[in-house]
């Protein structure tokens, strides 16, 4: 299956205006987390080795940044379906029982997301309520980026359902049509 989106269709749709500026916003999250994780830490490179004196605060913020890149990255490497994918039989399989396979294995993940989401949901409801030592910030911010995170790769994964659905009916029109073609051709020929 094509893992690159259909902009051309999208385009014209609002709703995959929306959704593709989501994934867009997704991605700068993610960027500026980046981007602070190397900042605090050549801060904090520069402040112990030159100044002798580092900055208390900047480690933990750096870890916090860290934890939060790496699920706000996995939530946009899912919406762009970018994430390793092992296709030993996919291209070989009938184009039906490859659509119920891919169906399938997304709808899998749906279950596995939801599941997580919930059970981190419950575990932070009764055990986070402390705050990180240096900055003082609510340990349920950090760890709360698991429910939210995976609550958003089960919606993106709904999408992908549709865009697995949509490329089916393209392939499946496209073959029509050259089937069709291939007729006429064979028509005129006789």
């Amino acid at each position: 299956m094509d893992s690159q989106p259909d902009t051309g269709v999208k385009e014209r749709k609002p709703f995959w205006r929306a959704y593709l500026v989501l994934v867009e916003i997704e991605k700068a999250i993610a960027v500026i987390l980046l981007l602070a994780i190397l900042i605090l830490t050549f801060g904090q490179v520069v402040a112990r080795f030159l100044f002798h004196s580092p900055f208390f605060w900047t480690e933990e913020l750096a870890r916090f940044s860290y934890v939060w890149l790496s699920f706000i990255a996995s939530v946009f490497v899912v919406a762009e379906r970018s994430h390793i994918a092992i296709q030993l039989f996919e291209n070989r399989l009938p184009r039906r029982i490859r659509l119920i396979v891919n169906c399938f294995s997304v709808v899998a993940v749906i279950v596995v997301c939801l599941m997580i989401s919930i059970g981190s949901f419950h575990w932070l409801s009764e055990t986070a309520q402390g705050r990180s030592s240096a900055l003082g910030i609510p340990t349920g911010v950090l760890y709360g980026v698991v429910s939210i995170s995976f609550v958003a790769m089960a919606l993106h994964s709904v999408v992908v359902i549709a865009q697995i659905i949509r490329a089916d009916r393209r392939e499946r029109t496209q073959s029509d049509e050259q089937r069709r073609i291939r007729m006429s051709i064979g028509e005129t020929a006789l």
